[in-house]
């Protein structure tokens, strides 16, 4: 984004959820990290992040999921789904590094902040152009800070569910559809 072929030409803001990010409930929550996904060949570190967090006893609740599948819902009320299931977990995992070596930001990552979970990313520069780890989000490099983020949550619950809720209103503050949409049309017709 600061490339000085795109700087002052791109505007970057997450893309609308279409749906109130506030309203959105859910039954139960995982305690623990947690990763609800696929492996495929263009995410495929997944496979080596997950191996290696149980090399080391991390603690992550993995449930394998696909979005190729038709749940016959209505596309909207499908979504809704997935976001409710995405809310239960209390601290997602989002892995961000793609076949190539990019890493690329998620819808994941973005809903999860947007609907209050204490989001765990991959390291992404690109995350950072909307919100500051630490402060939004925990941030991880290697599987050491991965280690140290399990154990951050394990002792500090509250401290990690502070990190949700600012990651939540400054989402909500900032990234809302009414504020995205506001910022276009700011942008856009001014």
């Amino acid at each position: 984004w600061h490339d000085p072929a795109i700087a002052g030409k791109a505007i970057v803001l997450p893309w609308p959820l279409g749906l109130d990010a506030e309203t959105i409930t859910s039954k139960g929550a995982i305690q623990t990290l947690s990763f609800i996904g696929s492996i495929y060949q263009y995410n495929f570190y997944r496979a080596f992040w997950l191996a290696q967090a149980q090399e080391r006893g991390i603690p992550i609740s993995f449930t394998r999921k696909t979005h190729d599948r038709d749940d016959g819902l209505p596309a909207m009320e499908s979504y809704r789904r997935c976001i409710r299931a995405l809310k239960r977990e209390r601290y997602p995992l989002n892995f961000s590094m793609r076949r190539d070596g990019s890493r690329v930001y998620t819808s994941r990552g973005l809903e999860a902040i947007a609907v209050g979970c204490c989001l765990v990313q991959e390291r992404n520069m690109d995350l950072h152009e909307l919100y500051s780890p630490g402060r939004h989000y925990l941030e991880f490099d290697t599987i050491d800070d991965l280690h140290d983020i399990a154990r951050f949550i394990e002792k500090n619950p509250e401290k990690a569910d502070k990190i949700a809720r600012e990651g939540q209103r400054f989402a909500l503050e900032h990234y809302s559809d009414a504020k995205i949409v506001e910022k276009l049309e700011r942008i856009l017709w001014s």
